[in-house]
This record gives structure tokens, C-alpha cells and sequence, in this order.
């Protein structure tokens, strides 16, 4: 192509990247008065003595609270365009807030100059939401073109730091669904895909060159940080992409890329094409009825659906009850962290039988055990090359020992479910929390180190049900997780499917619902207090806790081995309250649980059975009424409600009421279900039991309800 068609094309980019005039689909073009009652705030600073395009206008509806906010990007090739640009006003009747931003453009600064803005704009509108009312975790980002970038960007890059500096970093910079009109997503795969004849990337002078400050193919690692494609993970929002198969200047192939990372993480997102349609020039009315439909679901409360579990995480909740095992150098020296003083020549547990470990979860009515195979120290206890620091070096089993080995031989002789703890952090490699080196120079080194040591612990000892990343996790390892442990939950980490419950005390809050907002922080640090029965993506809590004071055994701390009534209690405000709880027991240097905690374990199993494992009477159902009748009067003092939890967590709110001498009494009430919710109340002797459901989303499905007395 000629120089003089290079600089008609590039101008058309500028052009029709106008979301006003050109870019913008039917039903999308530049305001021109409010509606009526309607609320203009006008060149908001969302910066301090910022850049003059660091502001934003604010539109509002008359009335409304808790309103969901669009937060529209406009396009311009990155070197123009405006804020009062293609902005969605017909939304303000509908029942949105809607925000219009400006950011630096690419003579002003090169990238990352375009994200931070946007983050720090998403950050100012957090911090001011209650001003404003609306609701800071239902944000949608909307753009076209550049615009639809910089919106990917926000929508895949919620679970990192790197772009947000400046004021009000307390406040995540995520949103909750994200709204893509043809936006570039890999800069480096323009060319290789664009029309016959269409726009140039490549060059130093293209948009996209001028964006990150040279050609995009001579700085491919500065291009590869401005790709929103780069940034996606499981726990980015939901996405609508929007493109015309004919666009001569941003290829639709960019938009393909994009949805099949999405869809690769599992991430939702609906992707429609424009048969025929250019870059913008869209008259289909498809468009802005996927785009209503699209927010309505992920924005406005009660329309959208249900986070649901997968079968994964469907069949984990059933355990209920599950047994860690911690065991490290630290065991021999009463310390909770492995100081590493002690030479791997000290550590010898000659008694060591995973046999009674297992015979202890099962005691407690564990359904697995999570063992931990390398505590922060780095000490491994199976045999492995990747690390000096291990059972290779002791003089157990002659150095021959492989405790994960023995453990998961004991876990199949008794059909006991196992999983595996492979903490990221590993001091004896200089390597922190999350698996971040110390020295930035050896951070590849150990990812691969890593790498290595979970592929050994998933693929030598059969299937594992739980894998745990204390601390979370810098760096991926979807591949391999993909790979070896399908069928396990995941603790932290970009691959979380389940959360640490926020605490070490063995309870979860009430309520603690299972779903959560996706983009509300980095996919793998939510906590229940992270609960959202609106969310859009199923988390549910692990409840960790330690049957003695420590997470090791000590010589100096028997007196602290919990009695059964705190154990119950325990059990009570965890899997009473639709979490899963996994109790700590801790082998002494012998390589056995002592026997003080392997019979306070047994007792604590038989006092689960002895109060709920036989029901006065049971049933299940569905509806907002659920009823039984006894036979003869009974007394009772707990019940038990368990909701298909297939079909999402519907129960919004709950009352479980007795009929006592003819009238009904109300017995106990909540609002979140799920799994199990257990209700302890004092006796009471009834000839009728009925929950009854005054708020749900959709119809209630219930599993089981039952009644206890003992």
C-alpha cells in the first residue's frame, strides 16, 4: 500500500472510531437533550490536579437508588475523540446512572497512560457512590472501538494492581460485565488477519504503534501488555463483543481471540457478529437488543440468573467435613514456620502410619483429607529432584521414604477422598508468599520449580479432590490443573473454585452465601465477606481450623485441644451454615496423631451422628411451603434445611415454624440456605412442622428438610 492510501486509511480509522457519528450501532448516537428530571454533573476531576482530560460527566435518573452505573469509553483511535461522545442517555429511563470519561490520548502519553485513567476513574466513582446513589458492585464498562478496548481492559485486568495508581486505591478498579463494540484485542495479530486492502498496524505510525510510543512489532512485549487478551482469567466479568464481519480496520478475527480466551477460562460471554457490517456502521437491531438484554442480566438486581456450582463443586459440599494434616521440620522443633535450623538428617517419624490418619478423618466423619507436602519452609515429602530440601535427605525409610506415596495408598484402601497442599511460598528457595522470588531474577526459575513439583504431586498418586495454593497465587498453572486434576476444587489462586472463609476459627459469617460478584477483586483473595446472592459466579467457603491452638504439633500445648462442645459449636457455624469445614489434627515426631486427638476427633464424629444423624422426620419438596405431619406429638430442638443447590441458591428468606397445641409457632428463621442451614432452638414438642419461604428467586427446591431432637 502507498504512502497516501496508508494516511486515507488511517484517517478513516479516526473516523469511523468515532462512536458518535460513524461507530455507533442503531439506537446509540450522540445526546442531544436529557430526559426529563434527568441530572447532569459536568467535568468531574476523577484525578487531583490531574491532566484537563482526566474528568468525567455524571448523568443520573430523577429517582432511584443502589442504581447500577454504565461507565461508557469513547473510541478515537486512541488520539481523540470525547466524553460527550455516543453516550447511552436512553439507559437513564431504564433505571442506570450513566458515566462518560476522558482519559490522556497517545500525543498526551503512551500506555499505560489509557488504562490508569480508566481505573482511576472507576476508583473516583466507587469512592463516590453513595453521593451519587448508585451501586459500586454493578459497574459496566461500554466502549466501541478504542473505546471497546480500554472496556476489555477493565473487564480482564480487575485482578491486578499493575494499572492502578493514584488516588483512592482502597477501591477495586473491576466492573462487573463488560460491553465490546469491535475493540482491538492483540495488537501483534492485526495484520495477519485484516481484509484485503485494510488498515495497517504494523507501521510506526498506526494508532496502535503511536498508542504504546513504536511499532508494535519491534516492541511485541510493550504491545502484549496493552492486549486486553493478556490479562484474562477465571474470575473476569461477564462480556458481550459486538463486531462486523467486514471491518477493514480492526479485523473481527480480534474479537474471535477474545472470546476463546474467555471461553478457554470460563469466563461468560456472547459474541455476535454483524453480518456485512463495517466498523461501526451497524443498522442491525440486534445490537442494541442483545446490549439491553445483556445489562439488564448482569446489572439490574433480580433479573439476572443464578450462579450455579459445577458437578465439582456440587459433589464437594456433600463432603462436608474434611481433615488437614500439617507435618513439617517444624514439628520437631514447637514452631508454627519452619525457621530451617533443622538439617533434613533430624527428621526421622519412625512410627509414621498414614493408615491412622486416615482411620482418624474417617472417626470424625471426614469425607477427605488435605495433606499439606510442602509447608512455607519448602520441605517435600515425596520424592522429587526439584528441591535439596526434602524426605530424600533424611534418614526416614533410608531416604527413601515417599509420604505422599503412603498417604494416598491409605486413602484408596478406604475410599477416603485426597488432596494435596503445595504452598507457593518456599523459603528455602528465597521465594514469598503467592510464589513471588524475593530476587525478580529468579522468579522464572522457580515457576518452573513449581511447575514441576504440582505436576509430580497430581500425577503420581491418583485422582485428587483439593488443591490448595495458601496465600494465593502470582502465576498460572491452568494447564496443569486442567490437565492432571480436573475433578478437584481449587483453594486461591487465578483458578479458585473454592474461598478461604476469612478466618482460622473453623465458622463462617451468617449469611454466607455462596456466590460472588466476579471483577469485585483478584479471582482468588474473596472471602465470605465477599457473599453476594446476586453474584454471578459460585464460591463457596472452606471453613480451616485447628483442633489444637496450632496448625503443628507442640510439646507445650495439649491443654488446648478443643473439648467437643466447641468442636460442635464449630461444626454448627460452618457446615450449619452451608460451608464446608476442614478440622487440622497434627502427627507428633513419631509420624502418628497422638491419642488425645485421635479419640477427641472420634468423639467429636460421634456427636454429630448422635444429634443429626436420625431425623424425627424428613422430607423434600419445593414451593414457598413445605409441610410435614407427625404421627404423634414429638418434640424436637433442631432442624436441618438443604436446598437443590443445582438449581442455585434461591432461598432469599426463611421461617421454620411448629404447630404446638393447635397454633402455629415460629421455631427459627433466616435468610441464606444453600447446602445446609442447621437451626438450634429450645424443645418443643409439635404435631406439625412447615418452612415456610417468604423470599426467593424463583422457585425454592428443597433437597432435604428434616427435625432433630436429642
Amino acid at each position: 500500500m502507498n504512502p497516501a492510501a496508508l494516511k486515507t486509511f488511517a484517517l478513516l480509522w479516526l473516523l469511523a472510531s468515532l462512536p458518535p457519528i460513524l461507530a455507533q450501532p442503531a439506537g446509540r448516537g450522540r445526546p442531544t437533550t436529557l430526559p426529563e428530571g434527568a441530572i447532569a454533573h459536568r467535568d468531574l476531576a476523577y484525578v487531583p490536579d490531574g491532566h484537563a482530560r482526566q474528568k468525567l460527566d455524571l448523568y443520573l435518573p430523577k429517582e432511584g437508588a443502589s442504581l447500577p452505573l454504565i461507565i461508557n469509553i469513547h473510541g478515537g483511535a486512541f488520539k481523540m475523540g470525547s466524553k460527550e461522545d455516543g453516550v447511552p442517555l436512553e439507559y437513564l429511563a431504564q433505571g442506570y446512572a450513566v458515566a462518560s470519561i476522558n482519559y490522556r490520548l497517545s500525543q498526551h502519553a503512551v500506555f499505560p497512560a489509557q488504562i490508569e485513567d480508566c481505573k482511576a476513574a472507576v476508583r473516583w466513582l466507587r469512592a463516590h457512590a453513595r453521593e451519587y446513589r448508585f451501586d459500586p458492585d454493578r459497574f459496566a464498562a461500554w466502549g466501541a472501538s478504542a473505546g471497546g478496548h480500554l472496556a476489555a481492559m477493565l473487564g480482564t485486568t480487575g485482578d491486578t494492581k499493575e494499572f492502578d495508581v493514584g488516588a483512592n486505591l482502597d477501591q477495586p478498579s473491576g466492573v462487573q460485565a463488560v460491553v465490546d463494540y469491535f475493540g482491538p484485542t492483540d495488537f501483534l495479530q492485526m495484520d495477519a488477519h485484516r481484509l484485503p486492502n485494510g488498515q495497517l498496524h504494523d507501521p510506526a505510525d498506526s494508532p496502535e504503534s503511536e498508542l504504546i510510543g513504536g511499532a508494535i512489532q519491534e516492541n511485541q512485549e510493550k504491545a502484549a501488555r496493552a492486549n486486553p487478551i493478556t490479562y484474562v482469567t477465571a474470575g473476569d466479568p461477564p462480556f458481550l463483543i459486538c463486531h462486523g464481519d467486514q471491518d477493514p480496520l480492526v479485523p473481527h478475527h480480534q474479537s474471535e481471540l477474545l472470546e476463546a480466551a474467555l471461553k478457554q477460562a470460563g469466563v461468560p460471554v456472547t459474541f455476535y457478529t454483524v453480518k456485512g457490517a463495517g466498523h461501526g456502521r451497524f443498522n442491525d437491531p440486534k445490537v442494541p437488543e442483545l446490549t439491553r438484554e445483556f445489562l439488564a442480566k448482569h446489572l439490574r438486581a433480580g433479573t439476572q440468573p443464578l450462579a450455579l456450582p459445577t458437578r465439582v463443586q456440587a459433589a464437594w459440599h456433600d463432603y462436608e467435613i474434611g481433615m488437614f494434616i500439617h507435618f513439617a521440620p517444624n514439628t520437631w522443633f514447637d514452631q508454627e514456620y519452619d525457621d530451617l535450623s533443622k538439617t533434613p538428617s533430624e527428621i526421622n517419624p519412625v512410627g509414621l502410619d498414614t493408615d491412622q490418619w486416615v482411620r482418624v478423618a474417617e472417626s470424625m466423619g471426614a469425607k477427605y483429607l488435605v495433606f499439606v507436602a510442602k509447608h512455607v519452609g519448602g520441605f517435600c515429602w515425596w520424592q522429587t529432584d526439584s528441591s535439596d530440601y526434602g524426605v530424600k535427605q533424611t534418614p526416614w525409610r533410608d531416604g527413601k521414604g515417599d509420604l505422599m506415596a503412603e498417604l494416598a495408598a491409605s486413602c484408596r484402601k478406604r475410599g477416603m477422598n485426597l488432596g494435596v497442599y503445595l504452598s507457593p511460598a518456599d523459603r528455602h528457595l528465597g521465594v514469598g508468599v503467592g510464589g513471588k522470588a524475593e530476587d525478580p531474577a529468579n522468579q522464572p526459575a522457580y515457576e518452573r520449580i513449581f511447575r514441576q513439583q504440582l505436576t509430580e504431586l497430581l500425577s503420581r498418586y491418583g485422582e485428587m479432590k483439593e488443591v490448595w495454593f495458601d496465600g494465593s497465587l502470582v502465576f498460572d498453572v491452568g494447564d496443569i490443573l486442567e490437565q492432571h486434576a480436573p475433578r478437584a476444587v481449587v483453594f486461591q489462586g487465578p483458578q479458585a473454585s473454592i474461598r478461604w472463609v476469612g478466618n482460622e476459627d473453623g465458622v463462617a459469617p451468617y449469611p454466607a452465601w455462596n456466590a460472588v460478584a466476579g471483577g469485585k477483586r483478584p479471582w482468588g483473595t474473596y472471602t465470605a465477606a465477599d457473599g453476594d446472592p446476586d453474584g454471578d459466579r459460585w464460591l463457596p467457603n472452606e471453613c480451616d481450623a485447628r483442633i489444637r491452638n496450632t496448625w503443628f504439633w507442640r510439646t507445650d500445648n495439649l491443654g488446648t485441644l478443643k473439648s467437643v462442645e466447641q468442636l460442635m459449636e464449630m461444626y454448627l457455624r460452618s457446615v450449619g451454615h452451608g460451608a464446608v469445614l476442614l478440622l487440622n489434627n497434627t502427627p507428633d515426631p513419631t509420624g502418628l496423631i497422638p491419642a488425645p486427638d485421635a479419640v477427641r476427633s472420634a468423639e467429636f464424629g460421634r456427636e454429630i451422628q448422635r444429634r443429626f444423624g436420625t431425623p424425627v422426620i424428613d422430607t423434600a419438596g419445593s414451593g414457598t411451603n413445605v409441610l410435614m405431619m407427625l404421627s404423634a406429638p414429638r418434640s424436637i430442638r433442631a432442624t436441618t434445611i438443604m436446598e437443590d443447590i443445582t438449581r442455585g441458591e434461591r432461598i432469599r428468606e426463611y421461617v421454620v415454624e411448629g404447630k404446638v397445641r393447635g397454633a402455629w409457632k415460629p421455631l427459627a428463621s433466616g435468610t441464606a440456605v444453600g447446602h445446609k442451614k442447621i437451626d438450634v432452638f429450645a424443645p418443643v414438642e409439635i404435631t406439625e412442622l412447615r418452612l415456610r419461604i417468604p423470599s426467593a428467586v424463583g422457585k425454592p427446591v428443597i433437597r432435604k428438610f428434616a427435625a432433630f431432637d436429642y
